[in-house]
């Protein structure tokens, strides 16, 4: 197809993950009607030929059929070894692992404490942990939970808490959200 590579590749992230999921679904299909349709348009717009982007289409569709498998394995063992590898060298590490529960909104507190997790119980990390909450915020979060109630959304998070700008929620996106 026509151009360098990179203008070939120009998708957000989140296009990106879609394609890729409907590459995954739609595999065994030959990569299905509506994404040879998506793929040609798309090629066409780039100043590519219908039969070279139906050429390309093949080649992909064919790799689809297997390479997702292939990744996906290959991905799940090397998590597999990395834990395998942790239990035998550093089982303590490994088992105190497998019982920290991350930063929540609506479960932690300033200090580290047992929570009930189905049949077992769990450690769930204190508010303090994340990087950009310091004692003062956490004291917040923690007063305005006892009392208002468990926060509902990440709106009403917000707004118990008078966060208004970008900056100041960005610091959150990454640890506390509800499930």
């Amino acid at each position: 197809m026509g151009g360098p590579p990179h203008s070939r590749r120009r998708h957000c992230s989140h296009e990106a993950l879609q394609r890729r999921g409907a590459w995954r679904c739609s595999s065994r299909h030959g990569g299905g009607p509506a994404a040879l349709s998506t793929f040609i348009r798309g090629a066409e717009k780039k100043g590519n030929s219908r039969p070279e982007a139906e050429r390309v289409f093949r080649e992909i569709s064919t790799f689809a059929a297997y390479g997702f498998c292939k990744a996906h394995a290959v991905a799940f063992s090397h998590i597999t070894w990395q834990s395998a590898w942790l239990k035998a060298h550093h089982p303590a590490a490994f088992y105190a692992g497998l019982l920290i529960l991350p930063p929540h909104v609506n479960m932690s507190g300033l200090e580290y404490q047992l929570e009930p997790c189905k049949d077992s119980l769990g450690i769930r990390c204190s508010l303090l942990v994340v990087r950009q909450i310091g004692a003062s915020r956490a004291r917040a979060i923690v007063s305005e939970r006892k009392n208002g109630g468990l926060f509902q959304n990440q709106e009403d998070f917000f707004q118990g808490l008078g966060f208004q700008g970008r900056q100041e929620r960005c610091c959150f996106f990454p640890a506390l959200w509800m499930d």
